[in-house]
């Protein structure tokens, strides 16, 4: 099969190191914060060559995570690299003291933060070396200097019951967007998945029923994504609906992502290597490498399990991250997406507008069978 894959890097995701100061339950990369991993991280010379790479290629938009990005020692090095360009900076905040807020404002390429909350009693037992109280107080002082702040939540059990009022309190603090997910089994989370249960879709989609009806009432200007539930920008002209001769994740592939140790990845996410930048060289080589993984050819018509769905048109066949690490096989189906999307149907479609209703509606293969029940 050819791939249907054309290449650019519009966008550059890049994990500068898996070193972190927490240890969240959930974290899917607690692997990178081995020592024999950080052992293998990209040197700085490296990423000051990755980085004009990039620009090469045209690339503007940088986010820097990791790990805890800030732990790296060259961090405002780094930042320096990036003049010129977009850089956001997605870390747990912990660091991130009024100080080195100040200091940011030297370098103006700095123009967004992604702050880790999960909620708040809940918060600080799900993200161990966490308070919530801190993570606010970052928030404010971020939003005192004027920057654009992200929030991204985690959803467990644990945590479903602080939702809403977390919801309220990020509408009080004026952030700019929210994006929630579900957990992925892997990394630490693996270990810890029968103690602290991913949220029960009939609840999760309940409590953003009640979110989005609020958000849509208030007119909030805050941007609302939801996980396989709602985007508040979503439009007909930006979707993508998964038909049989298409690759089945709508990850952007403008977007290039890179682990510490200079592996090319699919989607963060997705911890198999499509290619190695240390080993290759160059980017060129990498692109030339990654052409050629099985995982950029398939297409959904190959995920037999799912082609009888009523909602395969809409999901794709869920996340392929979830489908390789429940069933080890990127064909597989993506079982957090099959117990979602009936609850999506019965308390998320018939709150949108009529015409998304419609779109969506049309997506759905109504004669297809349900997804199988975990």
């Amino acid at each position: 099969m050819e791939s249907d894959f054309k290449r650019g890097i519009y966008e550059f995701h890049f994990e500068i190191t898996g070193n972190c100061n927490l240890n969240c339950i959930y974290c899917y990369n607690s692997d990178c914060k081995k020592p024999s991993y950080l052992k293998k991280e990209l040197t700085f010379e490296e990423i000051k060559k990755l980085i004009k790479e990039t620009k090469n290629y045209g690339t503007r938009l940088y986010t820097l995570s990791g790990g805890e990005p800030l732990m790296r020692k060259e961090f405002i090095e780094i930042i320096k690299e990036l003049k010129g360009c977009s850089v956001s900076i997605l870390t747990n905040g912990k660091l991130l003291t009024k100080d080195l807020i100040q200091e940011f404002k030297k370098y103006p390429q700095v123009k967004e933060f992604k702050i880790s909350w999960d909620g708040f009693s809940s918060h600080n037992k799900l993200r161990l070396g966490s308070e919530w109280k801190k993570v606010e107080m970052t928030i404010k002082n971020l939003k005192k200097n004027d920057y654009k702040v992200v929030v991204n939540t985690i959803v467990l059990q644990l945590n479903e019951k602080d939702i809403y009022r977390l919801y309220l309190r990020l509408k009080k603090l004026n952030v700019n967007r929210w994006r929630v997910d579900m957990p992925f089994i892997l990394g630490r989370y693996s270990k810890n998945i029968k103690t602290y249960s991913p949220p029960n879709p009939s609840r999760f989609t309940k409590v953003f029923r009640r979110i989005i009806l609020d958000n849509i009432k208030s007119r909030n200007k805050m941007i609302l994504e939801v996980f396989n539930v709602y985007k508040s920008k979503f439009t007909p002209s930006n979707s993508i609906s998964f038909d049989a001769e298409v690759h089945p994740c709508e990850y952007k592939r403008e977007l290039l992502c890179m682990k510490p140790n200079g592996d090319i990845i699919f989607c963060p996410s997705l911890n198999f290597a499509l290619a190695n930048y240390r080993k290759e060289r160059n980017l060129i080589k990498c692109f030339k490498k990654e052409e050629q993984h099985n995982f950029l050819k398939i297409k959904t018509k190959d995920l037999k399990e799912c082609m009888d769905c009523r909602y395969l048109r809409l999901c794709g066949g869920g996340c392929r991250a979830n489908a390789i690490y429940e069933f080890n096989d990127y064909c597989g189906r993506d079982s957090t997406a099959c117990a979602t999307f009936p609850e999506w149907e019965k308390n998320i479609l018939p709150i949108l507008k009529k015409s998304h209703q419609k779109y969506f509606k049309k997506l759905i293969d109504f004669t297809g069978k349900m997804p199988p029940k975990n």
